[in-house]
């Protein structure tokens, strides 16, 4: 039979010629419904008539693709050559004598050829050929051409086929496809029926506005619920009612037994039933006296079932690889099919990735932007001419969740945080929260980011009782025999195998006050009068809070416990003041401007004791920091114009050296997204904070780190180049963190 191959199949054809003759080996990657096989026929039948060989295996893992390659084959080929099956229970015992021999791996034929029987060596489903059980097969062969086909080249454990069939020679991928039109249109709809919506929305409101740190972990835990099987069915039926035939992906044979009650007109495929079952239901699916076929771990790949015209995910997979093999199951043209729907009710935080990452890829072929910005509460539709995509509401909210986490909710590495903690001299608990970077953890959050205590990551210690740590008594023993005279002179010189004193109560179930005195936290256990601490605090001229704490006498308690020991705050104990008895706007900013306080730090850290920290003036003025001391609003700020050309005059050389010295009607750099909607970049050299945007490459930057002799990302962003990105923008400019750019690790576990 001659076939016409289409022009990306007349193409693929070529390039593999090509290598074979050259060296031998070559990998072609099209993504399912190419018609891989038919290109790699046409290449047989070269090979054949060209007198180059006379003996072929074609190798797969599957009895399912190996027959369907045996007859296409054999309609391609046609009789001029003889065919032999070598798997399941049609081997050909006589398949020496062949042309074509199809055969599994496990049927073993290395047991029964030679080594040089076959001239050319066909492999489909190539990406099986790593596995143990299958590279014996494959490395005791010695073939003059050996031709690897696939639609998902790389494996989940990493193990690399290019050392057996060499770098791809051919790269059709499914997004590629999928825009150029190669395969039936696609209508995919991304549904949302299985969140709980309420809970989704609280997490909008933490992260996206209360800057709430969250895992991706933490998120798919709290949003993804239970769906209702009957709605979903519904939602299926209303488009198969009007005769489409659909192939539903469920989660296991208990799942499906539930699902085929609820949807008639069904047939099952799994491993519960024998061959001959799932090749009936196979047929009634395929001859229209059934409308659903339900299938568990079936049809990943290797099966054609061209007629269909719709797809429904109920299964979650993590595996990206697996997803793009079931999507292709529905990709197949035929005539009078003028697109496939595809219904997937998304129940995991990597299925959203997955899609949008490949809807993106997607458009992106189709030459459409790549740069999509999500809009919280509006669904999101996709479209070119051979697809569209379409993203509920909900889905888009936890795109854009998403999109905060791995652009700014960015942990330093466990070893960092151990780095920061010795190298800073902190000595507890305590002082690596009173002193950690704002990128650091709080220790609270630490079981949730690296799955281990504070105690674990800083010392390698559990927390728990009896693991290395001291007895009561010998901490007992340990604080009064050095002189230890409270909690923080403790805490700050305290032997390695005594625990912080926040710990106590896991290690030793009683808190701190009550191991060492025998007292509770409540009022009246021995705590000084509120008359007595306001004197104290008078006659020792303390100058705050701050002041207080670190030189309380035993008897008086934190600031922090005032509340619960008193009643009262801090500051309606010592001042007898209420919050709304703050100095006014007026005495503040004279006072701000009389001092000449530089800005919000300088101010904080020098203010008079009647005036409130700069992080409370929504509180107590209902302005932020800005309109108080400035009398600015968000809309009376320098233009974008005077800030470009203040930036330039003034020679400034980024963002940090601008930050520290712009005029005062000027905003800091990360205020621009509200004030000029847009980030500093834009506005003052006109770039997205995209790659491509004229940013130097990883390459050039990491060569630049190192050629500089920066330390750190600090050091880094203090020094950087002009065209170098700050270390905070990295996930956008290069789909990676600062970390794994430089140094090739991740920041966060």
């Amino acid at each position: 039979m001659k076939i016409k191959l289409y022009d990306y199949q007349e193409i693929a054809y070529q390039k593999v010629i090509h290598a074979l003759d050259s060296v031998g080996i070559a990998l072609m990657v099209m993504a399912t419904g190419l018609g891989k096989t038919i290109v790699s026929a046409v290449i047989a039948r070269f090979f054949l008539s060209s007198g180059s060989g006379k003996r072929i295996l074609f190798l797969s893992h599957d009895n399912g693709i190996l027959e369907q390659s045996y007859l296409k084959y054999k309609s391609i080929l046609g009789e001029e050559y003889s065919y032999a099956r070598f798997f399941g229970k049609k081997k050909n015992w006589n398949a020496d004598k062949h042309n074509i021999v199809f055969a599994t791996f496990q049927s073993k034929p290395h047991k029964f050829f030679k080594a040089d029987h076959f001239d050319f060596i066909i492999v489909d489903e190539s990406h099986h050929s790593k596995a143990d059980t299958y590279f014996s097969t494959l490395n005791y062969f010695t073939p003059k051409w050996k031709l690897g086909m696939t639609a998902t080249p790389d494996r989940e454990d990493e193990r690399d086929i290019r050392s057996i069939f060499g770098k791809e020679v051919v790269n059709y991928d499914l997004p590629e496809a999928m825009a150029n039109g190669w395969l039936t249109p696609v209508d995919y709809k991304i549904l949302s029926d299985g969140m709980d919506l309420a809970m989704l929305e609280a997490i909008c409101q933490e992260v996206l506005v209360e800057n709430v740190r969250i895992t991706e972990s933490q998120l798919n835990e709290r949003i993804f619920i239970r769906t209702r099987s009957d709605e979903q069915c519904k939602q299926i039926l209303d488009y198969t009612q009007n005769g489409l035939k659909a192939i539903v992906f469920c989660s296991n044979i208990t799942h499906l037994e539930h699902i085929m009650e609820l949807l008639p007109n069904s047939v099952a495929v799994h491993s519960g039933r024998t061959d001959d079952e799932n090749d009936e239901a196979e047929i009634m699916y395929r001859t229209g006296k059934a409308s659903h076929i339900l299938v568990v771990d079936k049809y990943n790949e290797g099966k054609d079932l061209p007629d269909t015209d719709m797809l429904v995910f109920l299964r979650t997979t993590d595996s990206y690889r697996i997803w793009v093999q079931q999507l292709g199951r529905g990709l197949r043209l035929f005539p009078g099919k003028s697109k496939v729907i595809i219904l997937d009710f998304v129940a995991n935080i990597e299925r959203v990735k997955n899609v949008h990452s490949f809807a993106m890829q997607v458009e992106q072929y189709g030459g459409g932007g790549i740069n999509q910005e999500f809009k919280l509460d509006t669904p999101l539709h996709l479209e070119g001419k051979n697809f569209s995509f379409d993203f509920s509401s909900q889905i888009v909210n936890v795109l854009s969740v998403l999109e905060y986490i791995h652009t700014v909710n960015v942990w330093p590495s466990e070893e960092e945080v151990k780095k920061l903690f010795i190298d800073r001299g902190m000595n507890s608990m305590d002082n690596y929260i009173k002193d950690r970077p704002k990128i650091f953890p709080h220790p609270s959050n630490f079981s949730n980011i690296y799955k281990k205590t504070f105690s674990e990551v800083v010392y390698g210690k559990k927390m728990e009782k009896g693991i290395d740590w001291v007895s009561e008594e010998e901490v007992k023993k340990i604080f009064f025999e050095r002189g230890f005279k409270r909690r923080v002179d403790y805490d700050a010189n305290r032997p390695e195998r005594c625990p912080v004193s926040a710990d106590f109560p896991r290690i030793y179930n009683a808190t701190f006050n009550k191991l060492m005195y025998g007292k509770k936290m409540e009022k009246g256990i021995n705590w000084v009068s509120e008359e007595e601490v306001r004197k104290i605090f008078l006659e020792r001229g303390f100058k705050g809070y701050r002041d207080y704490d670190a030189n309380r006498p035993e008897r008086c308690p934190r600031s922090t416990d005032f509340t619960r020991i008193y009643k009262k705050t801090f500051s309606e104990v010592i001042y007898g003041k209420k919050i709304n008895e703050w100095a006014s706007e007026e005495e503040v900013r004279k006072i701000f401007l009389e001092r000449g306080f530089k800005g919000r730090v300088d101010y904080d850290a020098n203010r008079p004791e009647g005036c409130p920290f700069s992080n409370s003036f929504l509180r107590v003025y209902k302005k932020p920091f800005g309109e108080v001391m400035c009398r600015k609003k968000i809309n009376e700020w320098v233009s974008e114009e005077e800030v470009k050309k203040i930036f330039f005059e003034r020679g400034f050389k980024g963002g940090i050296d601008y930050d520290a010295n712009r005029p005062e009607g000027c905003p800091h750099s990360v205020s621009f997204p509200n004030v000029y909607k847009k980030t500093f970049s834009e506005v003052v050299y006109g770039k997205k904070m995209d790659k491509g945007f004229d940013w130097v490459s990883e390459e050039e930057v990491r060569k630049i780190f190192l050629e500089r002799g920066f330390k750190g990302c600090r050091d880094y962003d203090a020094s950087r180049p002009e065209r170098c990105p700050s270390s905070v923008y990295f996930p956008r400019v290069y789909k990676k963190t600062f970390g794994e750019v430089v140094y090739g690790k991740k920041f966060y576990k």
